[in-house]
This record gives structure tokens, C-alpha cells and sequence, in this order.
């Protein structure tokens, strides 16, 4: 419906009247008429056969002829009891329907009623479905108006092939569908639904030309690229290329290498045979070039090269894709190489009977010195007799500390075998600063002629990472003017060990000494506090009940509360703490919603904080697969943390960052710090730093993190400058 039919009936009276003058004459004619009958059966004929170019059928181009009828008869009965007329369409994209225009238009918001209420009570679909008129009696839409029509006539508009929605008139009287006055606007309806289908199919064939143009000008300029860039392609390659027409047998391309390398044009080439260019190599031709072809150059030229062939389909014709490479040089240097070869194995020849006469000579020589060493192996072997029986380490070393012979003893220290030593010094065994130390000693030693002996001890490191304690006693002495070095090397490991275990007993010792001392104080401390809350408040309600109000009882009990639970969380710090420092705390792998647990706890310490508050953000997975218990002590206490020592008005970021098999979690607050000087004994138990100041602690929470995070198979690390903040970084790994 256009937007003129949406005006009022006054403002739009004089465009009705400018076009009443062909109705006007055709209702004469019919009024002329013998009956009432004929004369409605008249008005539906003339109207039916007047011509859509007429000035009748142009009034606003889509104005439902009842609406014009009614106008135009308006000083007669029926044409007054056409209360007013609308029109509502399908959209095309969702199929829902909506109110196009309405004549007059102050009845627009009634008609839309009447709509709304007809399709809720199943007539619009009646309608549509039996692609037939339906009258509705307005007692049954259930809509009071002042003037309230008796009944509403739904029109579909038909098409040859859809509905393209509904005309809807309401009437002061009941009339039949079988009325000429219905007829007119049945007719009519058919003629404004025939014009919005032609629309439609238009502005469809309008955008279907547009997007045939497009996809056509996408295609062309595709086709046009992928021309180009194979073009580029075959011009950029560095091998030679030939295109051959499989039908024709004849090259069709050849790329820019092909010629440089065939020293010629694409005139020369293009056109002819590619068997004319390719010939089978001679039977007489070498081993090592079987894998080459030739290649004839239009200039008489011969090449050697490496081919190879592909088939391919391209515009309804099939192509032969021959590369190939120049291997001429190679072909050269393999015959160059062939002679010299042949020139190489007859000087070997020649040399190798020189060697044997020498061989001769010297097997002789050989078979005297035989005779001297049996002798000399039958010494040796007795004193070697004498040398691996020895149970201690003994090696033998030049003046330079170079290993010369050494026993078995010495070997099972290290697990190097003999050979590996030889020539090898003392150093091998050496490692930090022992290595410095023992060469001063050694150094020292060797240039004091005075000294025949020393002594000194050092960690001797094996093959394969094992240590060993060692006392080591050298003497040197001379033979045939060389300075030799003998070394007894005792294992003193065990003694060592023995001194160490008593070393950490009596650090452990001591260091227990420093817990009890801590425990003592904060017991003295951190219990003596609640106890005298607790105590004192127990006296004064014992006291004054009778005296004192419910709120002010209430208060005290509060009191007593907190330093119970102060009280008890003491106590489970102490108790967990017992139990990681035991290695009794049990890893109980479980799903937890990382969210929902973060936000529970933050939830619980920010109550009764005051104006600081914890912001929270966490990325990647919902979910991880951790101790519930100890993933929520570590948030409670590193959060805690940061609110104890920062001022109420700053906030805590948490940022956690939970991956597949890991998360890590940064708690970064903007509280008084932690001195640089303190910062490594922070995870030790029971310690506080020394700017705490009167806040209340322990100095058990962060060891317990500490210990927690290491039961977890995770790490913590801390960074502070002391009135600017603190952050912990701590990755926790998932529990298989």
C-alpha cells in the first residue's frame, strides 16, 4: 500500500474527487439500468473490463477500488458501509507479516487490531490457506472501538504462485462474499496483487543480473591473474621448460631458461618435434651418464641433461610438461675425473710394490725385537702382578700430571678405563674451584725440589656424575733424567659421609632449635592475645548480663568468635605444616571449576575490608585438574595476603592463566612491601618481616604455600620493593 492511502479522509479528498469522474460515469450507466441487480452485475462488468492505463486504474497506482467506490458513492448506502480498508504483505526474507497502509489512516491502529486479532483466532490463516475470502463478525476479534464495524472481509492477494498477503475491510453492515460490492474488492485485489508479484520478480531478476555481472567479472579477472602468475612462474624458473601439444606432437612454449641455455630464440624452437631435440644416447657412452639425455641445440651444440615429463588437461586439450636441467658441466668433471682416476690407480700400483719390499725388510726386524720383548713381557708381568694386587688406588703420572699407567683400585673409583685415561691429567677428574686448588698444590710440588712427598684430599668426579672423597699421597722421583709422580689414592667417602650426616644433625639441630624458639614466640604471641580477648570478654559477660543489652552481649560473643576461629586457624597452619614438613600430605586429584572457587574466596575476604577489593581475571580453560584443598589454601592465604598489608582503599589483582596441563596464577598487591634483605628467608617458618609493624601473623602462612606448592609438583616465586608491592608467581601443574 502507497504512502498517499495512509493520509486522512480530509486531507485527501480532492485527489479521490479528481479521479471520480470515470467511476461517476460508468455507476450513470448502470443506474439507468431496470433493476438493482443488474445494475451491481453491470458495475462489476464495466469495472472488470476497464483498462489498467486508464485514469481509474492509476489512482496512487496500488488504491483498492473498494476505497475509490466508496468515495465516490458516498451519498449512497452501500457505499457507506466501507468503514475503511488495509493493506498488510509478506516480507519476502522471513515470510511475517506487516501493516503496508491503511485508508483513512486514522483507522490504522484499529485495523492493525483487527489483524492481530483475526490471525490469533486462526481466520488469516484460513484465509490464506483456502486462498479464498473469509467474512468475520467483529463480535467474534474481541475488540471494542466507538463506531465498532459488524464485520471484516480478509482478502488474500493471490498470485499464479504465492500469496503475497491479505486486504482487509471493514464494514458497518454485514454483507456476503457473494454481493457485487465484494466481488469489486475481490477483483481488485487480484489486480494489486498480480501488480506487487511483477515488482517483486523484477527487483529479483535486477539483483540476480547484479550478482551474474559480479560473479562473470570475478571469474574473468581470476582466469586473467592465474594466466599472469603462471606466466611469471614459468618465466622465473630456472630450469628449462617445454609445453608440448600431445595431439599435434609439436611445442607450443618454451620458457626464457630454455633458451639461454639452447642459445637461441623461441622461433627456432616453437613449432618443431620435441623428438627432433631429445636423442637416445650412444651404446658406447659412459656408465655414469645413463641417467642424462641429449639435448640438440638448433645451433649443432649437444647438451647433457636431467628430464623429467607431467600431463596435464588445459582448455579441452591435453599438454606434455617437459623440465629439464643442464648437467653438461657435471658431465665433464665426471670424465675429467675418470682419467684421473685411471692416472691415480697406476701410481698406486707402483707405490704398493715399493711397500712390499719394505715389508720384507722390516718383518725381519720385527721378529728380532719379538725375541727382546718376550724377555722384557715376562718382567713386566710380574710386576704388574705386584701392581693390581694393591688394594688401595695407585696411578703413575709424568711431570706434567699426564697418566701413564694406573691400577685397577684406581679405576673402580671413576669408572674410566685405562685407555681413556692415558695421556689425560690429573684435571679430568676436577671440577669449580677444587680444580684451581689442587694445581697450585700440584704446581707447588713440582717446583720445590726439597719436597718428596704430599699429601691433600679433593672430590674425585667419575664417568658417569658419581663423586668420590679422596686422600691422594705423591712422591716423585727420577728415572733416566725424567720426573715420574707415583700416587696412592685412598676412598675416604664414607668417612666423609659419616662427617656430613653428623654436620646436617647438628644443623638440623640447630636449626630446630630456631623453630622452637619461633614456636615459642608466637604461642606467647599469637595465642596469649586470643586467649586474653576470650577470657576477659567471658568475665565481663558473666559480670553484667543482667545489666547489659542483647547488642552489646552480642558484640562480646562476636569477640569470643574471632579469636576462637583465630585461634583454630592457627592450629590448621600448624597442622598442615606438620603434615608437608612429614611428607603426610595426600594429593587428592579433583575437577574444579576455577571461577566458581576464585570467586567464592574473594567473596569471603573482601567482607568487612572496607574500601579494598580484589580484582579478578582469569583466561583459557573453566576447569582444572587439581588438589581442591590445596589449590584454595594457596588463593585464600596469597589474597589474605594482600589485603592484610595493603591500604583499604587499593585493590589486589589476581590474574590466573589455566592451560591444558598447567596453571599459573599472579597475586600483585600495593601494600607496604617486603625488604630486599628479608626477601630470601620469606618461605622459612614462622618468620615475619621486619616492617609488619603490629599486623597480626604468624609467619606460618607463606612457608605452608611454599611446602604446599612443592607437594603439588609446582613453583613459587616473589618479587617486592618494599613500599611499592608485592607479586607471587606461582605455576601449578595438573594431577595426572
Amino acid at each position: 500500500m502507497s504512502a498517499e492511502l495512509q493520509s486522512s479522509h480530509e486531507s485527501s479528498s480532492s485527489s479521490i474527487e479528481e479521479y471520480a469522474v470515470p467511476a461517476t460515469t460508468i455507476l450513470e450507466d448502470v443506474l439507468e439500468s431496470e433493476s438493482s441487480a443488474l445494475t451491481w452485475q453491470m458495475l462489476l462488468d464495466k469495472l472488470t473490463t476497464t483498462s489498467g492505463t486508464s485514469q481509474f486504474g492509476q489512482i496512487h497506482g496500488q488504491t483498492p477500488r473498494a476505497v475509490l467506490i466508496r468515495l465516490t458513492l458516498k451519498d449512497y448506502t452501500i457505499a457507506e458501509s466501507c468503514v475503511a480498508a488495509s493493506v498488510f504483505l509478506t516480507r519476502e526474507d522471513t515470510f511475517e507479516m506487516y501493516q503496508a497502509g491503511t485508508y483513512p489512516e486514522k483507522m490504522s491502529v484499529v485495523m492493525l487490531s483487527y489483524f492481530e486479532s483475526s490471525s490469533a483466532n486462526g481466520y488469516v490463516g484460513d484465509a490464506m490457506r483456502e486462498c479464498a475470502p473469509v467474512n468475520v463478525a467483529t463480535a467474534h476479534i474481541r475488540q471494542s472501538y466507538e463506531d465498532q464495524p459488524s464485520q471484516v472481509t480478509l482478502i488474500p492477494l493471490l498470485t499464479s504462485s504465492s500469496i503475497v498477503g491479505i486486504l482487509l475491510i471493514a464494514m458497518k453492515e454485514p454483507i456476503e462474499l457473494s454481493h457485487p460490492l465484494q466481488k469489486i474488492y475481490i477483483l481488485h485485489a487480484k489486480q494489486f496483487a498480480q501488480t506487487l508479484y511483477q515488482d517483486q520478480l523484477e527487483r529479483r531478476i535486477r539483483v540476480v543480473e547484479t550478482e551474474l555481472g559480479q560473479t562473470v567479472a570475478a571469474r574473468t579477472l581470476a582466469i586473467t591473474r592465474s594466466k599472469r602468475e603462471l606466466q611469471s612462474i614459468l618465466d622465473a624458473i630456472q630450469a628449462g621448460i617445454i609445453i608440448v601439444d600431445e595431439k599435434q606432437e609439436t611445442i607450443v612454449s618454451i620458457n626464457p631458461s630454455a633458451l639461454a641455455m639452447m642459445q637461441c630464440d623461441d622461433i627456432d624452437i616453437i613449432g618443431r618435434s620435441i623428438n627432433e631435440l631429445f636423442l637416445p644416447n650412444p651404446l658406447s657412452s659412459l656408465l655414469s651418464h645413463s641417467d642424462y639425455e641429449r639435448l640438440r641445440c638448433p645451433n649443432g651444440r649437444i647438451l647433457y641433461v636431467a628430464r623429467r615429463s607431467a600431463r596435464i588437461r588445459s582448455n579441452q586439450q591435453w599438454l606434455h610438461i617437459v623440465s629439464f636441467v643442464d648437467m653438461s658441466e657435471q658431465v665433464s668433471a665426471e670424465q675429467k675425473l675418470h682419467e684421473a682416476n685411471s692416472l691415480l690407480e697406476k701410481r698406486v700400483q707402483d707405490r704398493t710394490n715399493e711397500l712390499q719390499k719394505t715389508v720384507h725388510q722390516l718383518q725381519n726386524e720385527v721378529q728380532q725385537r719379538q725375541e727382546i720383548q718376550l724377555a722384557l713381557a715376562l718382567n713386566e708381568r710380574f710386576l704388574n702382578l705386584i701392581f693390581e694386587s694393591i688394594s688401595i688406588g695407585v696411578c703413575l703420572n709424568d711431570a706434567k700430571g699426564k697418566y701413564m699407567r694406573v691400577n685397577k683400585a684406581f679405576l673402580a673409583l671413576h669408572g674410566y678405563s685405562e685407555e681413556e685415561l692415558l695421556q689425560k691429567d690429573y684435571r679430568i677428574f676436577l671440577r669449580g674451584t677444587e680444580e684451581e686448588r689442587i694445581r697450585s698444590i700440584f704446581r707447588t710440588f713440582m717446583h720445590d725440589e726439597q719436597a718428596a712427598t704430599v699429601e691433600c684430599e679433593f672430590q674425585l668426579h667419575g664417568k658417569f656424575g658419581n663423586i668420590r672423597h679422596v686422600h691422594v699421597t705423591a712422591s716423585k722421583f727420577q728415572v733416566d733424567g725424567r720426573t715420574l709422580i707415583v700416587s696412592g689414592v685412598h676412598d675416604i667417602s664414607d668417612r666423609k659421609r659419616a662427617e656430613e650426616e653428623i654436620r646436617e644433625a647438628f644443623e638440623r639441630e640447630k636449626e630446630l632449635g630456631e623453630l622452637k624458639s619461633r614456636f615459642i614466640t608466637l604461642v606467647s604471641h599469637e595465642f596469649r592475645t586470643p586467649l586474653t580477648t576470650i577470657y576477659s570478654s567471658a568475665q565481663l559477660l558473666e559480670k553484667n548480663r543482667s545489666r547489659w543489652s542483647i547488642e552489646k552481649q552480642s558484640a562480646y560473643l562476636n569477640d569470643i568468635a574471632t579469636c576462637v576461629m583465630r585461634l583454630r586457624d592457627i592450629l590448621n597452619d600448624i597442622l598442615h605444616f606438620s603434615k608437608a614438613e612429614s611428607g603426610k600430605l595426600k594429593l587428592t586429584p579433583t575437577l574444579v571449576n576455577v571461577w566458581d572457587t576464585c570467586t567464592e574466596i574473594t567473596d569471603a575476604l573482601i567482607i568487612g575490608k572496607g574500601h579494598t577489593r580484589i580484582k579478578l581475571h582469569i583466561e583459557g580453560e573453566k576447569t582444572a585438574f587439581v588438589d581442591r584443598s590445596i589449590f584454595r589454601h594457596i588463593m585464600q592465604n596469597l589474597l589474605s595476603n594482600g589485603l592484610k598489608y595493603s591500604p583499604a582503599h587499593l585493590q589486589v589483582d589476581c590474574i590466573i592463566l589455566v592451560g591444558t596441563i598447567a596453571m599459573d596464577i599472579t597475586v600483585r598487591d600495593r601494600g607496604i612491601g617486603i625488604p630486599e634483605s628479608e626477601l630470601d628467608n620469606l618461605f622459612q617458618p614462622f618468620f615475619r618481616a621486619a616492617n609488619v609493624g603490629d599486623i597480626n601473623g604468624t609467619g606460618m602462612g607463606l612457608s605452608l604455600v611454599h611446602q604446599m606448592v612443592q607437594t603439588h609438583g609446582g613453583t613459587i616465586s616473589v618479587e617486592s620493593i618494599q613500599n611499592q608491592g608485592t607479586t607471587f608467581r606461582v605455576h601449578l601443574p595438573f594431577l595426572a
